[in-house]
């Protein structure tokens, strides 16, 4: 969580830059305490929740210019964004879109440029400031998802234009630290494929075969099969390419009504 110039929040403690988040993934509308209190602490409340609440809110105003955005009542705070704010979540939400619409126009430099922007977004850690509290653990495994599916894009597209020997380095990493996503597998055996490296990329199938079926009993899914099955009958030209993933629904579209607290963060559909 950084200030518009990229300057970061230097003088805010750590639970007041999660309440700051916490409040500004619910920008627009006022959350109870009481659900403030579980975002931020989940079952580990210190013995008077509301103090510690009002002292984080208090330290809020002090650290950084609010300038009227934070309101707080009996029935709850909120913060409300002025005119020209933009949250680094609705910038990202924004570039992956024009990503996504680039793409389906056949423009690959505009989808990874557009892809690229909207990963550059993201502080490193990601979302370090974010409490993973049982409240909040949903809201930053969405967020995380939407994040992968766009650097996905972003190495597709990449693909696409031939950067496969400067993806290397960059997919091999990703199989080790998410190795249950298979379209990481897929990119990284293409990649090998394009590189020359014909046994590699079939090593790299049993490899991820082997994972799947000895850590988690299941066989990989049809698009890695097919990619294997092309690669053992030889493609010379090299055109091997991934297929278009099909276009993501919004979690809040996709999700069946069901009574639930009113203020659980969830991004704007993007």
């Amino acid at each position: 969580m950084r200030f518009a110039n990229g300057d970061p929040l230097e003088n805010m403690r750590p639970r007041q830059r999660s309440t700051l988040g916490i409040l500004l993934l619910n920008s627009g509308r006022r959350v109870s305490k009481e659900y403030l209190a579980d975002a931020l602490w989940g079952t580990d409340l210190p013995s008077d929740p509301g103090g510690a609440l009002r002292s984080n809110l208090y330290g809020l105003r002090k650290a950084i210019p609010i300038e009227g955005r934070l309101r707080t009542g009996r029935d709850g705070c909120g913060l409300a964004l002025h005119e020209g704010d933009v949250l680094d979540l609705h910038r990202f939400q924004s570039l992956a879109q024009q990503a996504r619409a680039a793409q389906l126009l056949g423009d690959i430099d505009g989808a990874a440029r557009f892809s690229q922007r909207a990963l550059d977004t993201w502080g490193d850690p990601p979302l370090a400031d974010i409490p993973a509290t049982p409240v909040m653990q949903p809201v930053i495994s969405e967020l995380l998802e939407h994040r992968h599916a766009v650097q996905e894009s972003l190495v597709d597209a990449r693909l696409t234009l031939g950067q496969h020997h400067e993806l290397l380095p960059f997919l091999m990493s990703l199989t080790t630290a998410q190795p249950l996503r298979e379209r990481r597998w897929e990119q990284l055996i293409l990649a090998l494929y394009r590189c020359g490296r014909r046994a590699e990329a079939l090593d790299t199938f049993t490899r991820a075969r082997r994972l799947l079926a000895e850590d988690y009993g299941i066989d990989p899914g049809g698009p890695l099969q097919h990619l294997q099955r092309l690669i053992l009958t030889g493609d010379p030209m090299r055109s091997l390419a991934l297929p278009l993933p099909p276009r993501r629904v919004h979690a809040d579209a996709a999700r069946e009504p069901r009574p639930q607290r009113h203020e659980v963060p969830r991004p704007p559909a993007g």
